[in-house]
């Protein structure tokens, strides 16, 4: 067995996770999968970097985008039933130092609904969304903002783990106007 693995995305490796806890292989990965999956014992390593650069970098085009007056306000939709949806906090620090102001909104990544929370961003009077999510996640907001009248009103950013080409399959051409950030190359 191997010693080690460098993995882009830690679920890949799910279906293995009991043979590598087995063997103790350890695993390095910058993807968002809860350590938590592999106890015991524990043999992912993950650091939440993709994520915080990745929000960070949304900041700073919303920091180039804003014409209003005052600093912007970002409302953030994050899992809050996994700690690795907390991970966008992690730029929060240089975020603050930016002056710009954010509403935190947690939902579960099983929701089948976001409506409640994207009216609370909407009643918070955010200028712009960005959402911490997977693909599927993704589809629902797609749907619950457009729903809402919200659509092309307040710029909605997805974070990098929303696959562009899956989500325009899934949403078709209500994807118009939402953006998505990939590190690799911006959408």
């Amino acid at each position: 067995a191997p010693l080690f693995y460098i993995a882009v995305e830690g679920y890949y490796y799910l279906g293995v996770k009991d043979e590598l806890a087995q063997n103790q292989t350890a695993m390095l990965t910058l993807s968002a999968i809860n350590p938590k999956c592999y106890l015991p014992p524990s043999v992912l390593f993950s650091v939440s970097l993709p994520i915080s650069d990745g929000f960070a970098g949304f900041v700073k085009w919303v920091l180039d985008d804003w014409k209003g007056s005052g600093q912007p306000k970002i409302g953030v939709l994050y899992w809050e039933d996994l700690p690795t949806g907390a991970m966008w906090q992690m730029a929060q620090p240089w975020v603050m130092k930016q002056g710009v102001k954010l509403e935190p909104v947690g939902y579960s990544i099983r929701t089948l609904d976001l409506k409640p929370q994207l009216m609370r961003l909407r009643d918070a009077d955010v200028d712009y969304v960005w959402m911490m999510g997977i693909t599927p996640n993704a589809a629902v907001a797609v749907r619950d903002f457009s729903g809402l009248g919200m659509a092309g009103k307040i710029p909605f950013c997805f974070s990098e783990y929303i696959e562009p080409d899956v989500l325009l399959d899934l949403v078709g051409e209500a994807a118009e106007g939402f953006y998505s950030y990939r590190c690799e190359s911006p959408y």
